[in-house]
């Protein structure tokens, strides 16, 4: 039985006719045994011809188990043979690195047999692991190319094992040690190349092969963020269901990615390229290949440098971002190289973007690419009657019924699983009602009432007959004016509401729009006036209605939310009129939490990640900061709109007037859930040369909340301060963890790992933010008196080092009610030899 904890599942050992081990071996595809020629000569007796049956097991199995093998192919001057089993071990290698790529001094671990001496005995361990470093290539005494190293605990019968990468990467394969009678060489090793192994292998064995070697990222930059993708969800998600019109897409799609070609999903939003893509490469790749979706994070513009290159990889690469996604003539020229490595690597690349990332007639012609545009998405009937079979099986027959049915043609997949979300809410709170009941209540939620609002909002005279609220009734709409068309869309954000107050809303919203002064009357004679329908009529003729108290309603609620995402849909250019009219009318938490309400639905309705960057930014950045920080919240909330928001956040974080609502978001929201890439905005924020104390101060309060929240935020600020240890933010988040308890410690152990803290500690005594944490600090410190010399100690060694004299001199009184009645002043003062009279603080005496 393999130990699988301990011995990597594709390696073995090749034994003789007696079942003695002679080497190893090791697998790099399902039946391909790869071992050196020497081991197998050893194992046979003899010469080794094509075809001859040797045997093998599973490096560490009983002595019992081993499994015919045959010779496949071998070159005597590598060293090297290939074996053919029916039998297959576990797993095979991830993938190989090209011998001649290898720096000096590349780690590399070697496991193998081992036959060794143990007094006059010579004992077999069935296992034995061996580290080394890479030396580089040479030529032996006969000329034959070879690795190089140094591994100073090979033993005999590790022959013919892989020389393994820290990253799994097969480098080589080992063949000998050097035997020397004197003390020259210990522990040189020679490899067989994996050059030469790769022209050897049959061309029916796929191995994934590192061509070159990728620079490797700077830990403190993350382009882009890789996300693992479950392919058993995939491909077992009941909802799934596909589209006869995505069948076409679909074979022209697959047939790229079997020729290695990099292929380009586009279209518009809503359509589904995302699960198009999961489910193409779930069940036409490889069952080898990991799905690794990359959301782009910390990009200014695509760039292949960025892009990961792993080994039996499906990536994902989704662009939505029209202001940092879209891709340059240089990005797309990139691919064609980069989608070799990919080949190579047994890797594939699928790119999804909108339409309004994916432009340029050029792009869709490059010869590398091959790119398919999703211009229908998923029947949206049939996907609601696949929620609702699974989810709710009593809602089937309703969302079958002609009432139902009519009111989810046109949306596309977010739209329809919106839908599904209201069926659901309505389903739970209305569980003894019958499907007549339930398809009144359905069709009434969902109606987008766009047969009334098309007629309502008209650009010409039209008139058309509908239902109305009485049986048999029939009522006659025409095409609004102006007045009215504010007045209905006032009434649907505000409803109910008192007549007079719709009707002064209304004149303000006018306004806005360029239309009436709110504060005055109409201009128009007020004959005219007069003859013109009343209020009431008016209200009659946008299907509104007046009930007791001169309280004004639609008497269909649906009717609302409907002219509400009509308007806002078909009208883009009065939207930030609108917002500018909605938050005006903000004055009482209830109006506030309206309008919050409201551009909430909007813009998570319509995936409007490019209203919030601009004309909700613009409007609420002044004096509604906090309305935005909840529009924000909202979109990170929403799986669609996450990744962009989220990145709109990291470009944000060094614009001035906007990072206190960076700040916000990153605290109060994904702080617990992206717990990284919120930190890495506060990071931003604090490292911008523009950001201003009030900021910093802020950023110190958001890194306290932190430190309370994530117990594990101490090591990651220790990670900082390797990395950059003057940064503001390793400073800002040093200060807000010494005002905890037991920060002494953690300061000391600091000190001990030879962290650098020196520009905290100066910070401590110069920067206004630094005094409240310079007190707490030293009095958690101050409990015991070993822990409060050993801090000052340290302190004024900084002090004294980073040349910062003048800030303990300058420091304000600070310490005059401190505790146990120590002076920590004049115990540094002591350590800096500086004269400072008792009783003053350092200020003073400066």
């Amino acid at each position: 039985m393999v130990d699988e904890h301990r011995i990597p599942p594709f390696l073995g050992r090749i034994t003789d006719i007696n079942g003695a081990p002679v080497g190893t071996c090791f697998q790099v595809d399902m039946g391909y045994l790869v071992t050196a020629w020497h081991v197998i000569g050893q194992a046979l007796g003899r010469e080794p011809r094509l075809g001859d049956q040797l045997w093998y097991a599973p490096l560490g199995a009983a002595v019992d188990v081993f499994f015919p093998a045959e010779v496949n192919a071998f070159d005597q001057e590598s060293d090297l043979a290939v074996l053919r089993t029916g039998q297959s071990l576990p797993d095979s290698t991830s993938h190989f690195a090209l011998s001649d790529n290898q720096d000096l001094g590349t780690p590399f671990s070697l496991t193998g047999i081992a036959s060794m001496t143990e007094g006059y005995d010579r004992v077999t361990y069935p296992w034995l692991n061996a580290r080394g470093e890479w030396d580089g290539l040479t030529k032996d005494h006969k000329q034959r190319l070879r690795g190089s190293g140094t591994a100073r605990n090979t033993e005999p019968g590790m022959s013919g094992c892989p020389v393994i990468r820290a990253d799994g990467a097969v480098i080589g394969v080992l063949i000998e040690r050097y035997e020397s009678g004197t003390s020259w060489s210990p522990g040189r090793v020679w490899f067989a190349r994996s050059e030469d192994l790769l022209r050897l292998l049959p061309s029916a064995v796929s191995v994934a092969v590192q061509t070159k070697e990728r620079p490797k990222r700077r830990s403190d930059q993350v382009a882009l963020v890789e996300e693992p993708v479950d392919r058993a969800i995939v491909l077992e998600n009941a909802y799934f269901i596909d589209p006869p019109l995505w069948d076409r897409p679909w074979q022209e799609a697959r047939a790229a990615l079997q020729t290695g070609k990099v292929v380009v999903i586009s279209g518009p939003p809503g359509v589904g390229t995302t699960t198009f893509a999961q489910r193409l490469l779930a069940t036409t790749l490889d069952a080898r290949m990991r799905l690794i979706g990359l959301e782009p994070d910390e990009w200014e513009t695509p760039r292949t440098s960025a892009l990961p290159a792993d080994p039996w990889r499906a990536y994902i690469l989704n662009l939505r971002d029209p202001q940092h996604d879209r891709p340059s003539n240089a990005f797309i020229n990139d691919l064609q190289s980069f989608g070799e490595e990919l080949g190579s690597l047994q890797s594939r690349m699928v790119i999804t973007a909108g339409d309004n990332v994916w432009t340029g007639g050029g792009f869709h012609v490059a010869p590398h690419l091959h790119h398919v545009r999703l211009m229908d998405p998923p029947n949206p009937v049939d996907l609601v009657k696949r929620y609702v079979e699974i989810d709710y099986p009593r809602l089937t027959e309703v969302v079958s019924s002609e009432a139902v049915r009519r009111h989810l043609l046109g949306r596309n997949a977010v739209q329809a699983i919106q839908a599904v979300d209201v069926m659901r809410a309505l389903a739970d709170g209305t569980e003894d009602a019958d499907n007549a009941k339930l398809i009144d209540l359905i069709a009434n939620a969902i109606d987008d009432h766009h047969e009334l609002l098309d007629v309502l909002f008209g650009g010409r005279p039209l008139s058309m007959k509908r239902q109305g609220q009485g049986e048999g009734r029939q009522e006659s709409y025409s095409p609004l004016s102006a007045e009215d068309r504010c007045l209905m869309l006032v009434l649907a954000f505000k409803q109910p509401s008192r007549l007079s107050r719709i009707e002064a809303e209304a004149r303000r919203l006018m306004a806005l729009l360029g239309g009436v002064d709110s504060e005055n009357s109409s201009q128009e004679p007020l004959i005219e006036v007069f003859a013109r329908p009343g209020l009431r009529g008016r209200f009659a003729g946008i299907s509104a209605e007046v009930v007791q108290g001169e309280v004004v309603r639609f008497p269909r609620p649906s009717l609302a939310a409907a002219t509400v995402r009509y308007v806002w849909e078909n009208y883009s250019e009065l939207r930030p009129s609108i917002v500018k009219w909605l938050i005006g009318g903000a004055a009482s938490a209830d109006s506030s939490r309206l309008a919050e309400d409201w551009l909430t639905d909007l813009v998570v309705r319509n995936q409007d990640v490019e209203f919030i960057r601009g004309a909700l930014r613009k409007a609420l950045i002044q004096g509604h900061a906090d309305m935005l920080v909840s529009v924000l919240v909202a979109a990170l909330g929403d799986g669609h709109m996450r990744r962009e928001c989220e990145r709109l956040l990291y470009y944000w974080a060094t614009q001035v007037e906007m990072q206190s609502v960076v700040i916000q978001a990153a605290q109060h929201h994904f702080i617990n859930t992206q717990s990284a890439i919120a930190l890495r905005r506060l990071q931003r924020v604090a490292d911008s040369t523009k950001t201003p104390p009030h900021v910093h101060e802020q950023l110190v309060r958001a890194f306290a909340c932190v430190a309370k929240a994530i117990p594990a935020f101490s090591d990651t600020v220790v990670d900082w301060l390797r990395l950059s240890p003057r940064r503001f933010s390793s400073i800002l988040a040093c200060l807000a963890i010494l005002k905890n308890q037991g920060a002494a410690r953690w300061f000391l152990n600091l000190r001990e790992e030879d962290v650098s803290v020196d520009p905290v500690v100066v910070a401590l005594f110069s920067n206004p933010l630094g005094h409240s944490a310079l007190v707490s600090f030293l009095a958690g410190a101050a409990e015991d008196s070993s822990t409060y010399n050993s801090v000052l100690d340290h302190m004024a060694e900084a002090i004294e080092k980073e040349g910062a004299l003048a800030s303990l001199l300058t420091l304000p009184k600070i310490f005059d009610d401190f505790a146990l009645g120590l002076n920590p002043m004049l115990d540094l003062s002591s350590r800096l030899k500086l004269s400072l009279v008792p009783g003053y603080s350092a200020a003073e005496a400066g």
